[in-house]
């Protein structure tokens, strides 16, 4: 970093972890001070740009773009959902993503209403679950896991679900994008507070359950609910198509800022006053 200061190259710091933003980190502190003032500091929420602030120096640049504006778009209109009948999960399947809450879920919930169904995809990262899977999955007759999907495959994934569960307490988590696909589909999204998860669904279509609590308990006791009064469902899902709308246009402008900065891009002229 010190010889791209020496060379007057600009500096471009792109953040997409929580880890180093939950306590201050001598590391972190040390590079952030070799990029020097001139850097600029990319950020997924506002939340991640006031604790990088507040832990390495108020005197920062920070952008916020999240990660919303370079989500995969829908390939196929996305829809309103006017009932639940389908829960999913999709991600690197792994303990800290909450694979297994999402088994436990979708267990108590499909007991309870035997017209709900659940769906699971994602590549298996710990070869210590592969056991669990296959023994919850081939034992149930409710559930079904896809594997890797990616693509069509995987837009057709959120597009035949209702509900994403995201139960994650993976120390890295950010701005996951699993959660901005989930939004762009209509699909509601009940998932842990971590990282910008809580900025990203204040703006609707989702729900954030505090750490700490029973999420299976408290999850379930919400899709029951939400299954048991399409209105406000249909409502929540609306408010997800209009919340991943909203965020990608508003943030659209700072991320064309950012990259024609990267490129060297001239700014357009001012209109005389």
């Amino acid at each position: 970093m010190s010889a791209i200061r020496l060379s007057r190259v600009r500096l471009f710091i792109h953040h997409d972890s929580y880890a180093y933003l939950e306590h201050r980190r001598p590391l972190t502190a040390a590079l952030v001070r070799v990029a020097g003032p001139s850097a600029t500091h990319i950020v997924l929420c506002e939340d991640m740009k006031q604790r990088l602030l507040e832990l390495y120096g108020r005197s920062l640049q920070v952008v916020v773009v999240p990660n919303s504006t370079n989500t995969e778009l829908p390939f196929r209109q996305p829809r309103v959902r006017a009932k639940l009948t389908t829960i999913g999960f999709i991600s690197n399947l792994s303990r800290s993503k909450g694979v297994v809450e999402f088994l436990d879920i979708a267990e108590r919930v499909c007991s309870a209403r035997p017209d709900v169904r659940a769906l699971l995809a994602g590549p298996i990262s710990e070869a210590s679950l592969v056991p669990v899977i296959k023994q919850r999955v081939l034992t149930a007759s409710w559930i079904k896991y896809t594997g890797p999907v990616y693509g069509q495959d995987k837009s057709n994934f959120y597009s035949d679900i209702d509900v994403f569960l995201f139960p994650t307490r993976h120390a890295d988590e950010a701005d996951p994008r699993v959660i901005n696909e989930a939004l762009a589909h209509g699909v509601a999204v009940i998932a842990s507070r971590r990282g910008c998860i809580a900025s990203v669904l204040e703006g609707g279509g989702g729900t954030v359950i505090e750490n700490g609590v029973n999420f299976v308990r408290d999850a379930e006791e919400l899709i029951l609910k939400w299954s048991e009064d399409p209105v406000v469902f249909a409502s929540m899902s609306a408010g997800a198509l209009a919340n991943s709308a909203r965020s990608s246009a508003s943030h659209h402008s700072g991320l064309r800022a950012i990259i024609d900065e990267m490129v060297g891009t001239p700014k357009p002229p001012s209109e005389p006053a």
